[in-house]
């Protein structure tokens, strides 16, 4: 296994998540440097003091959508219940559309420290129940690239990091059932050290796209800033570069990532690069010969480090938690050569309040119950290293 512990110099992401639902707090156009004073959390770990929520600035942005599909009315969020699933920030979460439930792996919780744990978590009425997992007490990492790379039974995981602050490179294979998840490590990045890069099953390539993160300070970044595909060969993790770097997205840590149902293409959205919050909106085209192109306008939505996109059939676009600093729910459809975006709603819980974290949210969405579970992540509140509620909503 390839790790390293943290160190001045190594990858910024950890600092940057923690601090991200302050960097994000309206962004501008682009990426958005802040300037921001350090303060401590537990274990001494300094990172910036958070924004005021309530800052507004003006944006260069596309038009807003005004419908779904077909010219249909944008679907509206509506909380139903909260999760009673322990809060975490920055947790693993897989979309089970098999089971209809999120998968949750580990995480951090207020403190600072590290889980061992996973759950699930019904899409359908957000019953929780824990998952055993092989093997028993295995360090899980955060911060991590995860995809299916066979929908329901197997996923991928890459890099992160582990308890103790050691980044690793390692690739995990996750085999699912019902009732049990089993963990074994079958590779590395080509890169080795790999913290908050992107990883999107994509149907057409029978792969999964992996893109960006951050890894040694001062290592060949070439690896990180390659388009890989990444597949199973028996029992080893292959991979085959795609695009080269020299014609890749600048790599960053922490981009979202999906596929579009209508034109194949992969998208990757917002992140973190050496200059702050990013909120360009990229897309790979499908076919023999990809190539990588860059949406016109900005995202408004937080990106929610390296969490999957969504996609709702009947918005036209993809679901994404946050915005601004806001406990919103978003739509956002790549349209042509521009990204266009619709703020959908709230979600907080009306009878008392409680925010649903924006940042570091693991997001799963429904389309058949039109239900989003959102879990933990951080808040924008002032409050620092914050833990935010989950929670269930319904989407019409």
């Amino acid at each position: 296994m390839v790790t390293v512990k943290a160190h001045h110099g190594a990858p910024r992401f950890i600092s940057l998540l923690c601090a991200c639902s302050l960097a994000a707090c309206g962004a501008r156009t682009g990426v958005d440097q802040q300037d921001l004073e350090p303060r401590a959390l537990d274990g001494g770990a300094m990172v910036p003091s958070p924004l005021d929520g309530a800052v507004e600035r003006d944006l260069d942005r596309p038009p807003m959508l005004d419908a779904g599909c077909d010219g249909a009315p944008l679907p509206s969020p509506r909380f139903v219940r909260e999760v009673t699933a322990p809060t975490r920030l920055a947790p693993v979460v897989l979309h089970d559309a098999t089971r209809r439930r999120a998968l949750v792996f580990g995480g951090l919780v207020q403190s600072g420290r590290q889980t061992r744990d996973v759950y699930a978590v019904s899409a359908t009425d957000a019953t929780t129940r824990p998952i055993p997992l092989s093997p028993a007490g295995m360090e899980l990492p955060h911060n991590v690239a995860i995809a299916w790379i066979d929908p329901g039974r197997t996923a991928l995981m890459v890099g992160g990091v582990i308890i103790g602050g050691e980044y690793q490179g390692r690739v995990y294979r996750i085999d699912v059932t019902d009732n049990a998840v089993q963990l074994s490590a079958i590779g590395e990045h080509p890169a080795g050290v790999v913290v908050g890069a992107t990883a999107v099953y994509d149907p057409l390539r029978s792969a999964i796209v992996v893109h960006g993160g951050e890894g040694n300070s001062g290592a060949d970044e070439r690896p990180l800033s390659t388009t890989w595909l990444l597949r199973l060969d028996g029992s080893t993790a292959r991979w085959e570069p795609l695009v080269d770097a020299s014609d890749s997205p600048p790599r960053a840590a922490g981009r979202s990532g999906g596929v579009d149902p209508r034109t194949g293409a992969v998208v990757l959205l917002g992140g973190y690069t050496r200059d702050g919050v990013d909120r360009s909106v990229w897309v790979l085209s499908a076919g023999p010969r990809p190539r990588w192109a860059r949406l016109i306008g900005a995202s408004d939505v937080i990106p929610r480090s390296g969490g999957a996109l969504e996609w709702d059939p009947v918005g036209c676009g993809f679901l994404i938690v946050g915005g601004r600093c806001a406990d919103q729910l978003w739509l956002s459809r790549p349209d042509g050569t521009h990204i266009r975006e619709a703020r959908l709603g709230p979600m907080r819980n009306p009878s008392r309040g409680a925010a649903l974290g924006v940042l570091g949210a693991g997001v799963v969405f429904d389309p058949t119950q039109r239900t989003l579970v959102a879990i933990a992540g951080t808040d924008c509140n002032n409050s620092g290293f914050t833990v935010a509620v989950n929670a269930l909503v319904e989407v019409r």
